[in-house]
């Protein structure tokens, strides 16, 4: 046996090193495991045998990028026993669940039965599946027993069946390529934010869906759920749907609207301003096409109806614009004016130095008295189809000599 006098300061150093690694506390060790990559978390196994199962109690399981690159590159392909152990190791809660199902991928339906059935003794509070594949991956209907789910994010997913069950605790929901999204919806009574792109099964949006979302803060929408396709027939989108659905909404703060592949079953509707969005701070419009009428008409029903509207972002369609516009200057004119009187900021993207727009943004400088920020962002300087290299400074110019009501209004351009 060694004495302490014999033992080296290499050797008293790993000693130590070894000690303060083996008496930390259990919730510091979860804590530092969090932080790591899963396959890293489990590899600390090897460390000692103190730290054989430490990675067990770790409160973030995330299948990432990270993971499967990781497992193709040392296993040479993905086997879900490999997840399927992670999970029957794991001892405790998990707070966040993550699966990002990589492309070219697909795990039976066994395998995501389990998974479910594991997990479901974890009290998740945040799950995200993403399913990379074009062929939707088919979930349990025991997800809808997961009572302390309070963040859940699907992705290329769909049900089969129904359940009684429900999210009583959930706070945010983000569904994109996902079908019974009505159903799940319907099942979030404390439910705040809400996103729905590109609904599986192009089912028609009823207003009942929402009329329990009384808590509602934030809501994506994509206004192509309002219409029917039943074959080659095709019903148009009344703006005055978005106005009833709103008014079941009364705690809604910020609205954003995706009118892609909408601009063909735009029409206006009349009679929008008994109901109005008091609550409305933030509005974002997706896809505004300044060449469709119908549409830009809409906005200015968006805008008339919001009255405390304070941030205003508009991503228009990235493509030439038609000359003679069809919206007039007098037009924009009388869809601004009196309106928007609490705005303070502006953020327009793949804006185009077009008559439409030129006319918007001098509207909103000569109408919006707290305005202090309008930023044009990815500018085009092609115009009508043609390149012209002065184009930029063309329509800076033209803007910086445009009159202001707000004194502290700028202008302000970036890539």
């Amino acid at each position: 046996m060694k004495s302490t006098s014999s033992v080296s300061p290499c050797e008293a150093s790993k000693s130590a090193t070894e000690d303060v690694i083996n008496t930390m506390p259990s919730n510091v060790v979860s804590f530092i495991l969090d932080f790591l990559p899963l396959q890293d978390a489990v590899r600390t196994s090897i460390l000692s045998k103190n730290w054989r199962y430490k990675w067990t109690t770790i409160n973030q399981v995330v299948f990432g990028n990270d993971f499967f690159e990781y497992i193709m590159r040392t296993k040479g392909d993905v086997d879900g026993r490999i997840i399927t152990r992670v999970l029957v190791y794991h001892e405790g809660s998990i707070t966040k669940f993550v699966l990002d199902i990589p492309r070219h991928k697909r795990f039976d339906d066994d395998d995501i039965y389990l998974w479910a059935k594991l997990l479901s003794t974890k009290s998740v509070k945040e799950m995200i599946i993403v399913n990379k594949n074009i062929t939707p991956i088919v979930l349990p209907t025991r997800l809808f027993s997961f009572v302390d789910l309070k963040h859940l994010k699907l992705c290329c997913c769909c049900f089969h069946g129904a359940s009684l069950g429900g999210f009583p605790k959930l706070l945010s929901l983000d569904l994109e390529w996902v079908n019974s999204w009505e159903l799940i919806i319907g099942l979030c009574p404390l439910l705040e934010v809400l996103q729905i792109y590109h609904p599986l099964a192009m089912t028609k949006m009823k207003l009942d869906d929402f009329a329990k979302l009384k808590n509602l803060k934030r809501l994506f929408l994509s206004l192509s759920m309002l219409y029917h396709h039943h074959h080659h027939h095709d019903a148009a989108i009344p703006s005055l749907d978005i106005f009833k659905l709103v008014a079941f909404l009364p705690k809604l703060h910020r609205l954003t609207l995706d009118l892609q592949k909408c601009s063909r079953f735009m029409v206006d509707a009349a009679g929008n301003r008994d109901v109005m969005m008091h609550s409305l701070k933030v509005l974002d419009v997706l896809d505004l096409d300044y060449d469709n009428g119908a549409m830009v008409f809409f906005f200015f029903d968006l805008i008339q109806g919001s009255p405390n509207l304070e941030i205003l972002r508009i991503r228009a369609i990235d493509k030439d614009r038609v000359f003679p516009s069809p919206v007039t200057h007098g037009q924009v004119k009388a869809g601004i004016t009196g309106y928007l009187q609490q705005l303070r900021n502006v953020d327009l993207v793949f804006t185009k130095d077009s008559q439409v727009e030129l006319s918007f943004i001098k509207c909103l400088l000569d109408n919006c008295c707290l305005l202090q920020l309008i930023t044009i962002a990815n500018y085009d300087s092609t115009r009508y189809g043609t390149v012209n290299r002065g184009c930029y400074f063309d329509f800076a110019a033209k803007l910086l000599m445009l009159s202001r009501a707000s004194p502290e209004a700028k202008i302000l351009f970036r890539p």
